[in-house]
Parts: structure tokens; C-alpha cells; sequence
């Protein structure tokens, strides 16, 4: 499971498991072509 939060500059996805992990950062574009891919 990944929570993310959305700001209008940056995307941040984390595992909600692992609370003091690792953190991806993706630009809002970016982001959005991976909901659309992953949506298929």
C-alpha cells in the first residue's frame, strides 16, 4: 500500500507500512502518466 500527497509543485508516494522509509518524489505530470498506465 503507498500513500501519497500532492502539492501543486511535486507528487510524494511513501509505503504507508514503513513510515520512516524511503520517499519518492515525481513531478505532477510524471505522475499522472503513471495513473494513466497503470489504469490500463
Amino acid at each position: 500500500m503507498h500513500l501519497s500527497a500532492v502539492r501543486v509543485d511535486a507528487v510524494h508516494v511513501r509505503d504507508s507500512k514503513v513510515a520512516d522509509g524511503p520517499q519518492l518524489t515525481l513531478a505532477p505530470a510524471a505522475w499522472g502518466d503513471f495513473l494513466g498506465f497503470a489504469a490500463r
